[in-house]
């Protein structure tokens, strides 16, 4: 099993020298043998580790016992631990979510709030191999795309899976070679939890009935999958470069003519964006309505009443996607990001761009780079940049905090005047923030030992 994990972190870059990594821990199997092989394989590739270990409140008396399961392994491997609680259950009640939703999200937070205290830059879980394929019928019987039907990654953010190759019955395996014990969770046989049903019935019932080697030919498919919607990823942002027409807050105008020239599948990515974009990250435009617009994107007028306020236009041949009201104070402002080259800014004031070597950076004193300059690893190749104010449900992961805040809460922090906020220029792709300009760069874009190539902006205020 140690051999298929080091393959895994060395096949997807999952680990650094010098990187601290929070090795989430509920005492079950799977990560309980994911903190026994990192802290195995930390001496070769140089990490310092951290435990994390979060009750649920869900079953007291069990979930006790399982944190100090966790303390006492992690003492004994010479770890330093992190033992909290969250009322999971009010989480869900007060948010009207089902208990395992509230219990991931509540999961992640704490795991991203213990990284940004101890300073680690990833986050290790114990997702394994037959969980993968647990999450791709999941999201099969209930609908999603190649996105979703790629299942989980080895990596999102700081977040990485070492185990995600590994299926449970190596785990095991490993468990057994090594002599180690473990908690079992009670809950994980509860068939009323949706991902249970199909643990403990579906896939016995297609192992028996259709195919026996079913979770061998799901995980593959989710590889496959994967890797070909990383791909249409890239072409979606290419396309969406060369359909965007105009971009301000509450609104986006495309090309109909060069929309309705992209194969299907580049059209429906192409909408649903333009839709996350005017909501926020996470908003998806359900598929009746996206297929409504692609059937008459050859007409000359058209409009749509979507969902969430959101109104779709196709007028004299551009497609118009407008929130219609917009939210007191902001300012209607998105323009392209020359690279190289000068941006003039609505308010004064001008945004710089230069893109500069490797061999350039080495000499760089990151000491001394004033607040109003920053340096971002975009990678190859590099994504059309764009500048515009600030929207609602905008977030970031600030370098040096760890985990993701709402830029809103970022300015509260900083103490940024609140007449003033709408004014801070944010560096952007097409779907992440890059550099809140003169406060913070994005910790997911920060210049590395490796990075080969970086844009180094330089934010000048009250230029004429």
């Amino acid at each position: 099993m140690l051999a298929k994990v080091k393959e895994t972190i060395d096949a997807y870059g999952l680990l650094q020298a010098g990187d601290g990594v929070v090795v989430g821990v509920s005492g079950g199997p799977d990560s309980v043998a994911l903190l026994l092989s990192l802290h195995r394989l930390a001496p070769e590739y140089g990490i310092r580790l951290h435990v994390a270990c979060l009750n649920h409140m869900m079953r007291p008396r069990a979930a006790q016992e399982e944190a100090a399961f966790v303390s006492r392994l992690a003492q004994e491997l010479g770890l330093p631990v992190t033992i909290a609680c969250r009322d999971v259950p009010t989480m869900a009640r007060q948010g009207k979510k089902s208990l395992e939703e509230a219990a991931r999200q509540a999961r992640y937070a704490f795991l991203e709030e213990v990284a940004g205290r101890v300073g680690a830059s990833k986050i290790a879980v114990g997702h394994q191999a037959d969980d993968q394929v647990e999450t791709i019928l999941l999201h099969l019987l209930y609908g999603a795309g190649t996105a979703g039907l790629g299942a989980m990654s080895y990596r999102r953010g700081r977040v990485i899976r070492p185990l995600l190759a590994v299926t449970r019955e190596e785990i095991l395996a490993f468990l057994a070679g090594e002599g180690h014990t473990y908690c079992l969770d009670s809950s994980n046989l509860d068939t009323d939890y949706r991902r249970n049903h199909i643990r403990h019935r579906l896939l016995p019932f297609l192992e028996k009935e259709y195919n026996p080697r079913v979770r061998e030919v799901l995980w593959r498919t989710a590889e496959i999958i994967r890797e070909e919607n990383s791909l249409l990823e890239s072409l979606t942002r290419r396309a969406w470069s060369e359909c965007l027409r105009h971009e301000a807050t509450g609104t986006v105008e495309l090309s109909a003519r060069v929309l309705a020239s992209l194969a299907p599948a580049l059209q429906r990515r192409v909408l649903r964006l333009a839709y996350s974009r005017l909501l926020g990250e996470g908003k998806s435009l359900p598929f009746h309505h996206v297929e409504a617009i692609r059937s008459r994107l050859g007409v000359r007028e058209a409009a749509w009443q979507l969902p969430l306020g959101v109104q779709a236009r196709l007028h004299r041949g551009r497609l118009r996607l407008q929130r219609q009201s917009l939210p007191r104070g902001e300012i209607s402002f998105c323009r392209r990001l020359a690279v190289p080259g000068s941006t003039p800014l609505p308010r004064g004031g001008v945004l710089e761009t230069s893109v500069l070597p490797g061999e350039a950076l080495s000499r760089i004193d990151w000491k001394e780079v004033p607040a109003h300059e920053a340096y971002a690893d975009l990678g190859e190749p590099r994504p059309q940049l764009f500048v515009r104010y600030r929207r609602p449900g905008d977030s970031f992961y600030p370098l040096g905090l760890g985990g993701r805040k709402k830029i809103h809460d970022f300015f509260v922090d900083a103490k940024v005047p609140q007449e003033l906020r709408d004014t801070v220029p944010l560096v952007t792709t097409a779907t992440d923030i890059v550099w809140v300009a003169g406060l913070r760069l994005d910790a997911r874009w920060q210049v590395r030992a490796e990075t080969s190539c970086a844009v180094h902006f330089r934010f000048i205020v009250n230029q004429p």
